[in-house]
């Protein structure tokens, strides 16, 4: 189509491929890979595309009102499978990107609360022990939060160095 895919915007950095994973269209991540989307393209604060990833997989807010008018009640819904994430790793985005802050796609999963986007990077091998440049790992940040469910997720993930060597 002759569209540029690696165009940056100028008042935040985000590229097409950016703003497709946050709203997770799904459709238009794989066409924007299949054109060459750059998949380590940083925005103004040196953030990746997948970094954003988690962004995208937070519980969603859903008000339902009896009347219009009235107070209403909010839900939270479940956003499914991460597919973008998966989409961004199978077609080679780093997991150890970090952005002007040393945070991780799995730091911002902690900050963020999302356990759907926590449960694949950890899948894909995301460390759980990497602290940003404040120090602080994925898991001191989901405490931070007070995040139970991601609490227990990334509690048991072993470290690299707890894990079980290969038998020789």
């Amino acid at each position: 189509l002759g569209a540029k895919v690696a165009v940056a915007a100028p008042n935040d950095g985000f590229t097409p491929l950016h703003l497709a994973v946050m709203d997770r269209r799904i459709e238009a991540i794989r066409v924007l890979l299949a054109a060459g989307a750059p998949l380590e393209a940083r925005d103004h604060h040196g953030q990746t595309p997948l970094g954003w990833g988690p962004f995208a997989y937070i519980p969603q807010a859903k008000h339902i009102y009896q009347k219009l008018g009235q107070p209403h009640d909010t839900v939270f819904v479940d956003p499914g499978e991460a597919e973008a994430i998966k989409l961004l790793l199978d077609a080679g985005a780093s997991l150890t990107a970090t952005d002007d802050e040393g945070n991780t796609p799995l730091h911002h999963a902690a900050l963020l609360g999302s356990v759907r986007g926590a449960e694949v990077l950890l899948a894909r091998g995301a460390s759980v022990t990497v602290k940003n440049r404040k120090g602080q790992t994925p898991l001191s940040l989901a405490k931070t939060r007070q995040s139970p469910e991601l609490i227990e997720l990334l509690q048991k993930r072993p470290s690299r160095s707890q894990r079980p060597k290969p038998a020789k």
